[in-house]
C-alpha cells in the first residue's frame, strides 16, 4: 500500500523522502502526514544513517510506528566516529543511493538539513536526473562541517523550502532562482498543532521518571570544525550545571565525529549525579512535552534555536556549533567557560528574563509549513521539474 491512503496508481507522482536520524524524522513528520492526504502523490521513506544503529536507539521504530511506507533501508554508519570513518560512511552512502536510484522510479527526492547522508543522496541523484527538494537550506552553523554540506546540497537541489526570509536571500545569493525558493517556515513547528503535549504526570508515567524538582533539558552535540576538545567542553558544561539544584534531562548526542567523547562524559556524570537522567532518543512528543515543562533548554542543539521560542522557554546556546543561525529573543549565547555558563543560566532563569519572554514570537514560523510545502510541490510536479538549472545572477546587490 502506498501512503497516500489510496491504491497505487501509475498516474501519481512518486516522492522519496530520505531520513537519517531521529532529528530529521521529527521535522519530516508533518510533511509526511500532509503528503498522505494528497490525491496527486504517492511517497515512501528511504531510511539510513543512525536510524538503523542500536547505538543510537534504532529510531527506525519511530517511522514504523507511524505506519509510513519504508521502501529502502541502508546501513552505512561505521562504528567509529573519527574523520576517516565519516568519509568511509560517505562512500557507503553514495553506493547505497546509487543502488536505490537504479531500481526505483522517483519523480522528486526530498532531503532535509545538512547531514552528510543527505548530501550523499542529493549527489547520487545528480547522474540519475532526479529532481531534489531541500528543506532548511540557507542557514549557517559555523561550528560544524554541516555548514558546507548544507550549501552544497542547495546547489544540488531544484526546489528550496526555507524557514525565514534571511535564509531565502542566502539561497538566492547562491544562484538559485527565486521562483524555486519558498519561505515555508520550520516544519517541526507544525508538530505543535498535531501532537498532544503530555502533562507532567503523563510524561513521568510514560518515561518512568520522577520530576521531583525543576529541570533543565540538555543536549550537547560535537563541534566539528577546527581543533575542538569536545570532551573538555562537555565536562565544563556539566561542572557548571552542578551549581544548580535541578534535575538534568539529557539526550545523547548525534552521530557526528567526536560524539563518543561526549557520550563518555555523560555516562560518567550519571554515576556521580543522582539528578541526571539520560535518554538515547525521546521522540518528538516526549521531547516537546518536556520542553513545555522545563526551566530552560541548554546545550547546542538546533531545537534551542528553532523550537524553544514557541514554548517561551529560555535557551542557553553554548559554543559555536549554532553560530550564524537567526536567533529568537529567548536565546542566550555563551562560550564553554564554567562561569559564563553559570551566569547565563542565572540570567535565563531570572524573573526579568522570564518577563521578557512573555512577548516572544517565533520567527521560524506559525506551524503551517507542511501545507505550504505540499501545495507547492503538487503544483510543480504537475508542470514538471527540469533538472537542468541556470545560475541566477543577482542584479547588483539586489535580491528579487
Amino acid at each position: 500500500m502506498w501512503y497516500n491512503n489510496k491504491m497505487a496508481d501509475d498516474r501519481l507522482k512518486t516522492i522519496g523522502l530520505v531520513t537519517t536520524s531521529r532529528a530529521d524524522f521529527g521535522i519530516y513528520l508533518p510533511v509526511a502526514r500532509e503528503l498522505k492526504k494528497s490525491n496527486k502523490i504517492k511517497f515512501f521513506f528511504i531510511v539510513t544513517g543512525s536510524h538503523l544503529s542500536a547505538l543510537y536507539g534504532l529510531t527506525i521504530r519511530e517511522i514504523e510506528k507511524e505506519k509510513f511506507k519504508i521502501m529502502e533501508k541502508g546501513e552505512i554508519l561505521l562504528a567509529a566516529d573519527s574523520p576517516s570513518s565519516t568519509v568511509k560512511s560517505m562512500a557507503l552512502a553514495l553506493n547505497f543511493f546509487a543502488e536505490v536510484f537504479s531500481r526505483r522510479k522517483i519523480d522528486l527526492l526530498f532531503v532535509l538539513g545538512d547531514r552528510f547522508e543527505m548530501h550523499a543522496a542529493a549527489l547520487a541523484a545528480l547522474p540519475f536526473n532526479i529532481p531534489v527538494a531541500h528543506i532548511h537550506g540557507g542557514e549557517l552553523t559555523y561550528g560544524a562541517i554541516d555548514d558546507s554540506l548544507r550549501h552544497s546540497i542547495t546547489k544540488l537541489s531544484h526546489l528550496h523550502f526555507v524557514s525565514t526570509g534571511e535564509y531565502r536571500n542566502r539561497v538566492i545569493q547562491l544562484g538559485e532562482n527565486p521562483e524555486n525558493v519558498i519561505i515555508s517556515g520550520a516544519p517541526s513547528l507544525d508538530n505543535l498543532k498535531e501532537i498532544k503535549i503530555l502533562s507532567k504526570s503523563e510524561i513521568e508515567k510514560k518515561l518512568n521518571i520522577n520530576l521531583k524538582k525543576r529541570f533543565f533539558l540538555v543536549t550537547l552535540h560535537p563541534e566539528t570544525v577546527g581543533k575542538v576538545d569536545n570532551r573538555k567542553n562537555a565536562q565544563t558544561m556539566f561542572k557548571a550545571l552542578r551549581e544548580f539544584d535541578v534535575q538534568l534531562i539529557v539526550t545523547l548526542p548525534n552521530a557526528d565525529p567526536g560524539n563518543s567523547e561526549i557520550r563518555e562524559v555523560i555516562l560518567s556524570e550519571v554515576k556521580s549525579n543522582k539528578n541526571l537522567i539520560f535518554f538515547e532518543n525521546l521522540g518528538t512528543q516526549n521531547y516537546f512535552s518536556l520542553m513545555s515543562l522545563a526551566e530552560a533548554v541548554i546545550g547546542n542543539s538546533s531545537s534551542g534555536i528553532i523550537e524553544s521560542a514557541s514554548f517561551k522557554l529560555p535557551a542557553i546556546n553554548i559554543g559555536k556549533r549554532q553560530e550564524g543561525r537567526v536567533r529568537n529573543t529567548n536565546v542566550i549565547d555563551c562560550d564553554f567557560g564554567e562561569q559564563q555558563i553559570v551566569d547565563s543560566v542565572n540570567f535565563a532563569t531570572s524573573s526579568e528574563f522570564k518577563e521578557k519572554l512573555k512577548n516572544c514570537k517565533n520567527i521560524y514560523g506559525d506551524g503551517n509549513a507542511a501545507k505550504i510545502i505540499v501545495k507547492f510541490i503538487e503544483s510543480r510536479l504537475e508542470k514538471g521539474i527540469k533538472t537542468q538549472k541556470a545560475f541566477y545572477d543577482l542584479k547588483g546587490d539586489k535580491i528579487i
